[in-house]
C-alpha cells in the first residue's frame, strides 16, 4: 500500500491559486503521511491525507461546472470504473501509448487524470519517481491502495487544467482518456502550457484522446456529448488535436490507436491483431477510436537558443 507523500515530490507543486511555493508546517516527515502545506504567498493551507495532497479545496471555485460535475460523478462510480475498460480495450490502449511514452528508467513521470490507476502502479514500479493528479477523491484512494509500498511517489486531489509545479520537475507526462472530458479549448490550453513548463528540456508528453474517427462520421454522430453518467465527451480529429499540442510542445508521432474492425467478431477475426495491425495502416486506421500523441519539448542548447532533435 502507498506510504505517503516522498517530501521532494512535495516541494515541487504549486499553490493552484498564484503558483506559490508550498512549504510544509511542523515536524518533517518523509514520506508525509498526514499535515499540511501552506502557500508562502497567499498563505493558504493545503491538507495532506492519507498521503493526498488536497488542493481541490481551494481550486473547485475556479473550475468549470462541467469539470465539477465529471468529478463528482468520478466520487460515485469511482469502485465500478474498472468494469468499464474491457480486457481488449486495455490491450488495444495500454500497451502503444507505453511505447509512445519510452523507457521509465530513471524518469521523473507525471500523469494527469490518473483515475484508479489503470496506468499509474506500472508507471510508479519503473521510473524515478511518480506523482499522480486526479480531481476525484475516491478514485485516489483506490490507487493508494493498490500502490506498493516504497519509491518516491505522490498522489494529489487537483484539477489537471490548474495543476503548476516547479519547472523541469518531469521527464515525462501521460495524459490517457482525458482531454476529452476536459469541456474548453481553453482549458486544454491550460493543461499543455503547465505541461510545457513542468517538462524537463527534451522531456516527453504524451496523450491519447477520443478520436472523430470514421465509423463515428460515418454515422453522421456529432464529435461532442454526454455518457449515461452525464460526463461530457469531446471528440478530437488529429489535425484539431496536434494543433491544439503544438502551439505548446513540437509534435513528433499521431496516429489513432484502438481500431475496432466493423463485423469482425462475426468473421471469426482477433479483434485485437487486427488493432495492432490496422492501427499503422493510412486510411485503415481512420476507424481507430482513439487518438495518440507524442510531443517533446524543445532542447537548450550552450548558446541558449532553442533546438528541435529528431524522433527520441
Amino acid at each position: 500500500m502507498y506510504s505517503g507523500f516522498s517530501l521532494e515530490l512535495l516541494q515541487q507543486i504549486l499553490c493552484p491559486i498564484d503558483a506559490g511555493a508550498l512549504v510544509l508546517e511542523g515536524a518533517l516527515q518523509d514520506p508525509v503521511l498526514n499535515g499540511c502545506a501552506r502557500c508562502v504567498r497567499c498563505g493558504l493551507l493545503y491538507r495532506v491525507e492519507s498521503g493526498i495532497l488536497i488542493l481541490l479545496e481551494h481550486q473547485q471555485k475556479l473550475m468549470d461546472p462541467e469539470s465539477v460535475r465529471e468529478a463528482e460523478a468520478r466520487d460515485v462510480d469511482a469502485e465500478n470504473y474498472h468494469t468499464y475498460c474491457s480486457e481488449v480495450g486495455d490491450r488495444k490502449e495500454i500497451p502503444p501509448t507505453l511505447c509512445m511514452l519510452g523507457e521509465l528508467e530513471g524518469k521523473r513521470v507525471l500523469e494527469l487524470g490518473c483515475g484508479t490507476g489503470r496506468y499509474s502502479v506500472y508507471l510508479a514500479g519503473r521510473s524515478a519517481s511518480f506523482t499522480g493528479v486526479d480531481f476525484s477523491l475516491d478514485s485516489l484512494k483506490l490507487l493508494a491502495a493498490a500502490m506498493p509500498q516504497g519509491g518516491r511517489r505522490g498522489l494529489v486531489l487537483a484539477d489537471a487544467t490548474k495543476f503548476q509545479t516547479s519547472p523541469h520537475s518531469f521527464d515525462l507526462v501521460l495524459c490517457a482518456q482525458v482531454l476529452q472530458h476536459v469541456p474548453t479549448a481553453a482549458l486544454r490550453e491550460d493543461l499543455y502550457r503547465h505541461v510545457a513548463q513542468q517538462l524537463t528540456p527534451g522531456g516527453v508528453f504524451v496523450c491519447n484522446a477520443y478520436h472523430h474517427h470514421l465509423s463515428w462520421r460515418m454515422q453522421g454522430l456529432p464529435k461532442e456529448g454526454r455518457h449515461e453518467s452525464g460526463i461530457f465527451y469531446h471528440r478530437f480529429t488529429r489535425k484539431e488535436l496536434t494543433e491544439e499540442i503544438g502551439r505548446h510542445l513540437i509534435v513528433r508521432k499521431s496516429h489513432p490507436i484502438s481500431v475496432h474492425i466493423p463485423f469482425s467478431g462475426r468473421l471469426g477475426l482477433n479483434d485485437l491483431w487486427l488493432s495492432r495491425v490496422v492501427e499503422r495502416v493510412p486510411l485503415l486506421n481512420n476507424l481507430g477510436e482513439l487518438m495518440l500523441v507524442k510531443a517533446k519539448k524543445g532542447e537548450v542548447a550552450a548558446d541558449g537558443e532553442t533546438t528541435f532533435s529528431e524522433e527520441v
